[in-house]
């Protein structure tokens, strides 16, 4: 009689989940990318510099179920800069860009914040040359965006 029972209630709670699953809720906020634009940089020839300028923007539609939609135009900042290798008189170019943060909603905002980043440059003992760019580091504080609007009635 208990296996019996067993079988029910398994046979009952596996239809119960598949019939969970099948259904889907709509994402809210939703979060569209409408645009994007990215500039790149050329390092500058050698005893000029061993950065240059990175930029990254993001245009995004927030749509709300229960608000007008809301675009967001999101920017941040970065470098490339000369890295060089002890092993070798050739550079390799180290790129940081900017970093976008997980978006979050709190029930009636819609935020994101962007990192911008720069290159650290440091003395290399081994090398001619007096600074190797290797390591990526936050610029600043993060920079929020933010859109407003409903998810729920």
């Amino acid at each position: 009689m208990r296996f019996r029972y067993f079988l029910l209630l398994l046979a009952v709670g596996f239809t119960a989940r598949t019939a969970g699953t099948s259904a889907q809720m709509p994402t809210c906020p939703e979060e569209t990318l409408v645009d994007h634009y990215y500039q790149d940089c050329v390092l500058p020839p050698l005893g000029y510099g061993d950065t240059c300028p990175l930029f990254k923007t993001e245009n995004k539609r927030i749509t709300f179920l229960y608000s007008p939609s809301k675009y967001v135009l999101e920017q941040g900042t970065g470098q490339n800069g000369r890295k060089w290798s002890c092993d070798s008189l050739l550079f390799k170019t180290q790129p940081c860009w900017p970093v976008w943060l997980p978006a979050n909603y709190d029930g009636k905002t819609w935020s994101q914040s962007i990192v911008s980043q720069k290159v650290n440059c440091s003395s290399l003992s081994c090398n001619p040359l007096p600074t190797s760019c290797d390591q990526c580091i936050d610029d600043g504080a993060p920079a929020p965006y933010v859109a407003t609007g409903q998810c729920c009635p």
